[in-house]
């Protein structure tokens, strides 16, 4: 029902599915691709809340019934979209009470990690805060690899820093020694949790 009732669309790496001040018209599941769901200061400086995988449901506007977008949405890779009116959505709901159910997880869940980003800048220090961010990433989008638990998008640091609310400089100190302890590998931006347990602890 859900999928008969969407149009289908391509976006090149880089384009947006949304931006922040757009009508929230559509809500969209993301078929193939990584995305990223971010707000950008008036200086021009990036917050990024999460990443969303095939399977994912973006639009936090029409699935909230705001009037516009409050947020980013840009495709990591290229990516295709499955696109839907909010009064087809809500159609579907209203006749799937599983997906409605669903998709109250959903939002909850990134409730959740929007409120832990928000009590971890305040009450942690910065490497505390990039190991539990680091650990919520695996726990969200991790994928088992060797050596570890991988992140499958390219994390550039000066977001990650955003992220915990601290530099990149500081970022890059920090991965340097999570690197040189065991706890993490890093190339070429991808990174590998290869020690959950000492993660944790610190």
């Amino acid at each position: 029902d859900f999928l008969a009732l969407t149009e289908c669309l391509e976006f090149k790496r880089g384009r947006h599915i949304f931006r922040a001040g757009d009508k929230a018209t559509h809500a969209d599941l993301l078929k193939s691709g990584p995305a990223k769901v971010y707000e950008l200061t008036p200086k021009g400086l990036v917050t990024l809340f999460w990443f969303c995988l095939p399977g994912d449901l973006l639009g936090p506007g029409a699935i909230t019934g705001a009037e516009k977008q409050a947020v980013y949405a840009q495709v990591v890779s290229d990516a295709t979209v499955l696109a839907i009116k909010r009064g087809d959505l809500e159609d579907v709901l209203c006749a799937n009470p599983r997906l409605a159910i669903n998709l109250i997880r959903i939002v909850g869940s990134r409730l959740r990690l929007v409120s832990e980003m928000m009590t971890d800048a305040q009450g942690l220090q910065a490497e505390e805060r990039l190991a539990r961010l680091l650990l919520r990433l695996a726990q969200n989008w991790g994928v088992r690899v060797a050596g570890g638990v991988g992140l499958p998008v390219k994390l550039p640091h000066h977001e990650l820093a955003n992220m915990i609310g601290s530099c990149r400089q500081t970022v890059n100190t920090l991965l340097r020694r999570f690197q040189n302890s065991g706890l993490v590998s890093v190339d070429r931006r991808l990174i590998t949790l290869s020690n959950i347990r000492g993660l944790q602890a610190l």
